[in-house]
This record gives structure tokens, sequence and C-alpha cells, in this order.
């Protein structure tokens, strides 16, 4: 009886050391497909939060501002122009934690930095003496896409 018992257990394992491997290579692929899957979600989040700040971009790119040299004048402006540089700097805290990839950014967001990193009100009105120490995250995120202030 001791050797039917021997064999059924050398069966059994040579069935599910098989079938173990299959099921672990399947979750490791299904893995996967969830981490790109939640990665791809987190991008549209953060282009939703971007949306946020389209008044101001749209102002900034088609705009008065973009036709001639101007920035913002009333409070108000300047509150939604340092809302929009926030959203960059938060940008650049999750590209330095790891969370955000530096090549998606730059692919999906960078464009939208141009219009601040070239507005001359702006750069000279919140990125250039005192208050420059209070904006190093936008800084180093505009750095990342190109443009040095």
């Amino acid at each position: 009886m001791t050797a039917f018992w021997a064999t059924a257990g050398d069966i059994a394992t040579a069935i599910g050391v098989p079938v173990a491997l299959i099921a672990l290579l399947i979750h490791f692929r299904d893995h996967r497909r969830a981490k790109r899957i939640a990665y791809g979600d987190f991008l549209l989040r953060i282009e939703e939060a971007s949306f946020h700040h389209d008044e101001i971009y749209l102002t900034m790119r088609t705009g008065d501002w973009s036709d001639n040299g101007d920035g913002p004048q009333t409070e108000a402006e300047w509150i939604a122009v340092e809302n929009y540089m926030g959203f960059f700097e938060h940008c650049e805290f999750l590209i330095q934690n790891g969370t955000l990839e530096e090549s998606a950014f730059i692919e999906l967001f960078a464009y939208r930095m141009e219009f601040i990193a070239e507005n001359a009100v702006i750069t000279n009105e919140s990125l250039s003496g005192p208050s420059r120490q209070n904006w190093t995250l936008f800084i180093r995120c505009a750095a990342r896409c190109g443009y040095e202030l």
C-alpha cells in the first residue's frame, strides 16, 4: 500500500508542479497588465487635473497675453497662473518620487509649460528675485521640459 501512495504522490507532484508554474506565469502576466492599466488611469487623472487650468492655459496660448507680450494683471489672474504652476510642481514631485515617468510627462504635458516659461511678466514677477525660492519644483520641472528659468 505504501508503494501506491508513493506513486500517487509522484503523479500528483508531476501534475501539480507544471500546473502551479502555469498559474504563476498567468498571475505575472495579469499583474503586469493590471499595472499598465493602472498607470494609464493615473495618467488620465493627471490630464483631468490639467483641465482645471485650461482657462488660464488658453489665455496664455490664444488670448491677449500671447499677442502682445502681456501677462497676468489682476489678483484673480495671478491666482490662476500660480495654481497652474502648482500643477507642474505636483508633476515634478511625482517624477522625483518615481510615481510619474519623466518621458510620459514630457510627452503629454511639456508643451503646456511653454506659455508660462516664455511669458516675461510671469518669469519676471514669480521666477526671479525673492519669489524664485518659492518655485523650486516648478523651475526643476521647466528644466526637464528644456526651459532654463
